[in-house]
């Protein structure tokens, strides 16, 4: 990850934290789902937002690699429970019966918007010579869907047809 070459670190330690991100999201998606069917799937996707959040916001004021690594590990951690949140909060949302459809069109857009976000990190990072803006940037945002959970309407939807 970004970061890693700046602070003067090896570039087997950039590979080495893709990994950590990768076992964070494992482990995301193996907690969260349970813990949405505690704590409800709003409530779950709020504590995703707020620890992707609190990722960027690690990976922006890393100053050693140790603070990376706990950075790309709540960031995986985070991203990899969302993951697993999206396809249940659209089945309770609207039934199963066009889950798919819904599913692979949010996954679509979502995928295709996060083309831009490489090429707009590496601007910043050319601009201001760090990647510093970028996470910030990208910690507010996920601030702003926590804060957007509110208005996620709870319970079952009044027509489930086909659930």
């Amino acid at each position: 990850p970004a970061g890693a070459k700046d602070l003067g670190l090896e570039p087997k330690v950039g590979a080495y934290l893709l990994s950590t991100i990768g076992f964070g999201g494992l482990f995301g998606r193996l907690f969260t789902g349970p813990l949405s069917d505690k704590t409800g799937r709003i409530p779950a996707l709020a504590i995703v937002m707020a620890f992707q959040a609190i990722g960027f916001g690690l990976l922006a004021e890393a100053d050693t690699a140790t603070w990376l690594y706990i950075g790309c590990f709540v960031f995986g951690l985070s991203y990899g429970g969302g993951t697993v949140l999206f396809p249940a909060i659209v089945g309770d949302q609207f039934g199963r019966k066009s889950a798919g459809a819904i599913v692979g069109f949010i996954f679509a857009v979502a995928g295709s918007l996060a083309a831009f976000g490489p090429p707009f990190a590496g601007y910043l990072y050319d601009s201001f010579g760090s990647y510093y803006l970028a996470y910030w940037i990208c910690s507010a945002l996920n601030f702003l869907a926590l804060c957007l959970t509110v208005f996620v309407p709870r319970g079952p939807r009044p027509s489930q047809e086909g659930a």
